[in-house]
């Protein structure tokens, strides 16, 4: 069992760890619509987002994220938004045609103990961002 980032009160204990399995990979599609992720869910190691002509928000405030977390994301004419709480450092890496890819967040350092995570992927005529947000805002 890989080990959750320490985020407070939303680690689970050994017991609820041994009920609910981190899953490998979950995915979202959206295609000419909208697709949202918000409050408590089980983020898995992979979550890959794929958003064509769409509106994907993904928030991670409310949950324990695993520690090796990839978020791998391919939009076309699509805007996908991942929300982050402070402290959680984000290797950036996406491919931008025609469109945005910005990050909020802190890039991981050497020797830096804070969190982080990864987000990849492409965007065609769109936006990719990651937002740094309070749990309050």
């Amino acid at each position: 069992m890989r080990d959750y980032l320490q985020r407070g009160p939303l680690v689970p204990s050994a017991h609820e760890a041994e009920l609910e399995p981190i899953p490998e990979e979950r995915r979202i599609l959206a295609i000419l619509g909208e697709a949202r992720r918000k409050g408590r869910w089980l983020v898995p190691h992979l979550l890959r987002v794929r958003a064509f002509f769409a509106d994907v928000k993904v928030d991670l405030r409310d949950n324990p994220i695993p520690q090796d977390f990839t978020f791998d994301v391919g939009a076309f004419a699509a805007t996908v938004t991942l929300i982050v709480p402070p402290g959680v450092n984000v290797a950036f890496d996406v491919f931008a045609a025609m469109g945005n890819a910005t990050s909020q967040a802190d890039e991981p350092s050497h020797g830096a103990r804070a969190p982080w995570i990864r987000v990849s992927g492409s965007v065609f005529m769109g936006e990719v961002k990651v937002l740094v947000r309070d749990r309050d805002t």
